[in-house]
């Protein structure tokens, strides 16, 4: 029981890395992308909202990165056993719901437009995997939830 207990927990804390190794790319990406087609964003917003369109993107991907944090740092706490919060199991079921649905219109993508297929085979693995990532980091949370319990018992 006690070996269950510490894989779970060391998969717990490899979990909550990755997620927040994700959340960098999601950053990074989405940096790449900004800065690559700014000029396609600036004509499509036009110049007078271009500046507004751009702070909100990027508080919107800081914050989105702050939250993979968040989730994936309260993870490897309580892989190492210092944290008992759930909160962070709410925000990662969230996003891995929002995952979810970016996939299915990836999908939809693909099988509709036929435009940029490698490219988007790329980027719905990435995304496959980051949920992945976090419905395992949901699972082991919940199974080392238990094993304590019964520990305890």
């Amino acid at each position: 029981m006690e070996a269950k207990t510490r894989q779970t927990q060391d998969n717990l804390f490899v979990l909550g890395t990755s997620v927040i190794v994700f959340g960098l790319w999601n950053l990074i990406k989405f940096a790449i992308y900004y800065f690559v087609a700014s000029n396609e964003i600036k004509e499509t917003v036009g110049d007078k909202y271009y500046l507004i369109t751009a702070i909100m993107c990027w508080v919107v991907f800081f914050f989105s990165f702050a939250l993979r944090c968040f989730i994936g740092f309260s993870a490897r706490a309580e892989g190492k056993g210092k944290r008992k919060n759930a909160v962070y199991l709410v925000f990662a079921g969230m996003i891995a719901l929002v995952y979810f649905c970016v996939i299915a219109f990836e999908v939809a993508y693909i099988i509709i437009r036929h435009e940029h297929i490698f490219s988007m085979i790329i980027t719905l693995i990435i995304d496959a995997t980051s949920l992945v990532f976090l419905v395992e980091l949901i699972v082991n949370s919940i199974k080392i939830r238990k094993l304590r319990k019964d520990v305890s018992q």
